[in-house]
Parts: C-alpha cells; sequence; structure tokens
C-alpha cells in the first residue's frame, strides 16, 4: 500500500496582482527555516535565500531551552538570508528581487494551536515564540507588515495541488506531529501526536548506543534494506509501533465522518519513507481504512510544477509556504 507520490505538471495557481518579495520565517520544534520568495504577475514564484537550522535533541525536552535555542537559530538563517537579500539589491538586474516588501511567521506545533469557536476553526500562537521572532523579523526586514500563519493551513492549501481529494496529512517534526485531515484545501479537522523525528532518534540514541548521527544514517538506510536482517531492528520496530499507535488514535476521530481513503506524509526528505512504512506495516492503521488506501510521501520535486525553487536541495516546508502565498493567501491573518 505504500507508494511515492508521482506528480505531473498540473493547474498553475493564480498569484499575487503585483510583484513583492517576502522574508519567510519558518518555525517548528524540531528546526528553524528562513528564505525569499518573489511573488509577480509575470512568472512563476521564486524561493531563494533558504537556510534550514536543525535544533539540538534535548534528552529530556525543555521548552525554556528550546525556545532559547529558536532565538539564537533563527537568528543564523536569516543572517544568510539577509546577506542574499543584500547582494542581489547591489545588482541592478536583480535590484527589486533584494528589497523585502512583506514578512511571514509560519509556526508548526506546539507554537500554533487551534480550537473550535463560532466562526469554526481559529487559531492562535504562543506568545513567547511569536514575539521573540516578530523582533528577529524585524531587525532583518524594518518597516514591513507582519503576518503569522500556521504551517498546517499552508499545508493544507497546497495539498490541492497534488490531491483533490479528501486527505489526511502526516506532518511530521522534531518532537510533534500534526494530523491535518484536509479537503478542497481547506482544513476540516486537526489533531497532534507527542511523537515525532527525535522521538525515534532517542530510541536509538537509549537502545542500540547510537550517536545522533548515525541513528539519522541508520533510518535513512532502514527502508532500503530487509527488515529483520537490520542490526537496529528491534529499537526501530518498537518505534515504528508506537508511532502507529498513537496515530491510529488520533486519526479514528479525524476519520469517523470522513471519506479520506489517503494519508500524505510530509517529513524530512530522508525519513519520510521510514513512517509511511510505519503505518503500512501496522494492522491497526492499515484498518483505518477498510475499503483500501494509500500512503503518499510529499516530496521536494513534487512542488517543483508550481515554483522555482534555487537550493541544491530545496526545503518542502518554505515551497508549500510559497504554494501558499503565491495562491492568494498573503493578507488573511492579524498583523503582528
Amino acid at each position: 500500500m505504500s507508494a511515492l507520490f508521482g506528480l505531473s505538471a498540473g493547474r498553475q495557481k493564480s498569484i499575487s496582482k503585483s510583484d513583492k518579495t517576502f522574508l519567510f520565517i519558518d518555525v517548528e520544534n524540531g528546526s528553524v527555516a528562513s528564505a525569499l520568495a518573489r511573488i509577480s504577475k509575470k512568472e512563476p514564484p521564486r524561493l531563494f535565500g533558504e537556510r534550514r537550522v536543525q535544533l539540538p535533541v534535548f534528552h529530556p525536552i525543555s521548552s525554556q531551552e528550546l525556545a532559547y535555542k529558536i532565538d539564537s537559530t533563527i537568528k543564523e538563517a536569516l543572517a544568510h538570508t539577509s546577506e542574499v537579500a543584500a547582494r542581489m539589491r547591489h545588482n541592478p538586474e536583480t535590484a527589486a528581487m533584494g528589497h523585502i516588501t512583506e514578512a511571514r511567521i509560519f509556526l508548526s506545533a506546539p507554537w500554533a494551536r487551534s480550537s473550535i469557536g463560532e466562526k469554526g476553526l481559529q487559531w492562535d500562537y504562543e506568545p513567547e515564540i511569536l514575539s521573540l521572532l516578530q523582533k528577529n523579523a524585524h531587525i532583518f526586514a524594518v518597516d514591513v507588515q507582519i503576518l503569522a500563519h500556521p504551517f498546517s493551513r499552508a499545508a493544507a492549501s497546497a495539498a490541492f495541488a497534488f490531491s483533490e481529494e479528501e486527505t489526511l496529512l502526516c506532518i511530521v517534526t522534531g518532537e510533534v506531529i500534526e494530523l491535518v485531515l484536509v479537503d478542497q484545501g481547506l482544513v476540516l479537522g486537526r489533531a497532534t501526536i507527542p511523537f515525532g523525528l527525535h522521538t525515534v532518534l532517542r530510541t536509538l540514541q537509549s537502545h542500540a548506543g547510537l550517536s545522533l548521527q548515525e541513528a539519522l544514517s541508520a533510518l535513512r538506510l532502514l527502508h532500503l534494506e530487509n527488515t529483520h536482517s537490520h542490526p537496529y531492528y528491534e529499537p526501530m520496530g518498537a518505534s515504528a509501533r508506537h508511532f502507529a499507535e498513537e496515530f491510529s488514535d488520533a486519526a479514528e476521530d479525524l476519520l469517523e465522518v470522513s471519506h479520506a481513503r489517503t494519508i500524505l506524509v510530509l517529513a524530512p526528505e530522508t525519513v519520510g519513507d521510514w513512517f509511511a512504512k510505519a503505518l503500512t506495516g501496522n494492522d491497526r492503521s492499515t484498518a483505518l481504512f477498510p475499503d483500501g488506501g494509500v500512503v503518499r510521501t510529499l516530496r521536494p520535486k513534487h512542488c517543483i510544477p508550481y515554483l522555482a525553487a534555487h537550493a541544491e536541495a530545496p526545503d518542502l516546508h518554505l515551497m508549500l509556504e510559497t504554494m501558499f502565498i503565491s495562491a492568494g493567501h498573503a493578507s488573511d491573518n492579524s498583523g503582528i
């Protein structure tokens, strides 16, 4: 049932009526990133100046230390993006692209939270994290409008380009997984799981005696080998079962009145297959789709028909955010 997601060039999303350069700040719980996106009425959107910085794998998790690291690492990412913008401003042919006109902050769980209100699903953000990001954004983009968006909403909007049917997004970050039920680009429901990539890495470090880099390498290579003969099969198998059980518990309520038959996994490029395989190899998670279903891994290459990305290894989160803004969602959240 596991499959890679194939995408041919499809419809092009509409873009804004004037040329603008957006500063993007993307913050989840395992990494932070920044980039520039050029939205033009003359050509597909362009993503450049990308930099993602990984956060430490904490033992145990400390929200205070995490906030401190987010503050320092976003400065590192923004310094790179700012340098790219400066170089473009000094070139007459690209000067307009280097002038930032607006800034957007995208927040993943737990920094973005949802609740059901009178007008449907409503969002709010962790004040401390939002405040420090706002201050950092103003250092590099003085006197520009800054808006905040939940990443899961951006992902839901962009996902319509890849699946026009009701779909369950499985967004894997460092410490938390978000399950987002989407249809026609809209969020129908959402749940979070206290499990992420770092959960698996900590298990391999603790029970297999691996370093962080060794654990990452083992995870990347697992789907290429005979699973049962893998030297770290037991801790990896335990992690896969743990993830599948947590997923099933959270997904049952979301899928109770849903017609979704597709799970779309959004994860760091090298580990998406591991999470997809964990779901397809577990009886309980496959039972969520009694009439059959499919698990697909969304990759950066699937976004290429919708934008131009200049990095050697384009960032999936930043690409989906670019698609979201270019589709006309540049000013539908409260300013900060």
